[in-house]
């Protein structure tokens, strides 16, 4: 069975960060998006939608 994938974005925040931690409880690979870039995250800005540089990104399709 595939592990399912999210893509979180404000998963910094005060309430993101509990929803991230809920989901990787669950078994949910839980990506997160930052303007910041901090270690672990996508780095990247949702509007754009592209440019996003991290540890589990891969080129568009």
């Amino acid at each position: 069975m595939r592990v399912p994938e999210v893509l979180a974005t404000g998963g910094t925040g005060v309430l993101g960060r509990r929803v991230v931690e809920r989901l990787r409880s669950a078994g949910v690979e839980a990506r997160v998006l930052s303007r910041s870039g901090r270690s672990g995250t996508v780095r990247g800005i949702c509007s754009r939608g592209r440019d996003w540089t991290g540890p589990h990104t891969a080129p568009a399709r």
